[in-house]
């Protein structure tokens, strides 16, 4: 897996974070970040239509992140920011939010599902490729079959009506980040690994 710096990626005050966005205060914000907003595996449109069912949620409040967002209309109860580079930044937009929402058609180990587990997010989205190893069902998140907007949208609802639970996620959800995801940890395993793989190979020949 990716190393993650826990001291960036970390819990932050939500209210304060939601200032520095303008994001209403007793809003129900659901993110979604990704690099580029037209790539097709990455979900945004699957995601769109599930948000599109969820209208009648009180407070719902819908925050995108990542290129060619700026200046996408996502209706009144929502904003599009264009990408985010600079860490401490990003760290406030996950903190501004109250559930992570990660609709990839394929991936492999989504660094920004891992920065959310890091920030306390719970995460919903698709079963696929490495997402089941950082959204633990009930533990840390919800995932549901790849393209299943019904399903997602419910899950999402579910757990926006439900904060006694989101609350037992983010607390699961950042042990988790400390506990096996940090830098330090990910730099030992390097090490280990270079050490095997040294152990295992054959003695140079002098010439």
């Amino acid at each position: 897996p990716y190393g993650l710096d826990t001291e960036i990626f970390k819990p932050r005050d939500r209210q304060l974070a939601r200032l520095r966005f303008g994001i209403p205060p007793q809003a129900r914000v659901v993110l979604f970040v990704a690099d580029y907003l037209n790539d097709k595996r990455k979900g945004f449109g699957l995601l769109l239509e599930a948000i599109k069912g969820l209208q009648n949620l009180p407070n719902l409040y819908f925050l995108a992140i990542g290129h060619n967002a700026a200046g996408l209309d996502l209706g009144k109860s929502a904003m599009a920011i264009d990408y985010v580079s600079d860490e401490p930044t990003l760290s406030l937009v996950y903190g501004a939010s109250d559930l992570f929402v990660i609709p990839s058609l394929q991936d492999n180990l989504p660094l920004t599902a891992l920065e959310a587990l890091a920030c306390g997010v719970p995460t919903v989205g698709f079963n696929v490729g490495g997402l089941p190893d950082i959204v633990r069902e009930g533990e840390t998140g919800s995932l549901v079959s790849a393209g299943d907007v019904y399903g997602l949208a419910s899950q999402i609802a579910e757990l926006l009506n439900s904060p006694e639970r989101r609350a037992s996620m983010a607390g699961a959800s950042r042990r988790i980040a400390v506990e096996e995801y940090r830098l330090d940890l990910q730099a030992q395993r390097y090490v280990s690994l270079y050490e095997s793989i040294v152990m295992c190979a054959p003695p140079s020949k002098t010439i």
